[in-house]
């Protein structure tokens, strides 16, 4: 699945497109139907650590493979942002395939 990593936001559909004040497109993750999104393999319950507070890219990279899903997986768990995440706080994580199916159902 590398081609999907390298082309996640390039085929992201027009309406998810968003314009900076220096005229810069990139996608608005934000405007993803997250409504869409179906768990079909179980969640994997994760307890967080003062290093997955303040490096949740590695926490996601440990898990994934990938730092690409972290904006899916705040999202998930109700997360605006990680600086409001405490240790010992539960957050679930969902499978890989879930979230690369979702994507891929939701971009091309």
């Amino acid at each position: 699945m590398a081609s999907f990593l390298r082309t996640k936001y390039l085929t992201t559909p027009r309406n998810i497109i968003t314009t900076d004040e220096d005229g810069q497109f990139y996608p608005d993750i934000m405007l993803f139907p997250f409504e869409r999104f179906r768990v079909t393999i179980p969640l994997t319950k994760h307890i967080m650590g003062q290093l997955d507070i303040e490096r949740f890219d590695l926490l996601m990279y440990r898990f994934y493979g990938s730092t690409q899903y972290d904006d899916l997986v705040m999202w998930y768990n109700n997360i605006e942002y990680i600086s409001r995440i405490s240790i010992g706080d539960t957050i679930y994580l969902p499978a890989k395939e879930d979230i690369e199916k979702f994507y891929t159902e939701n971009t091309l």
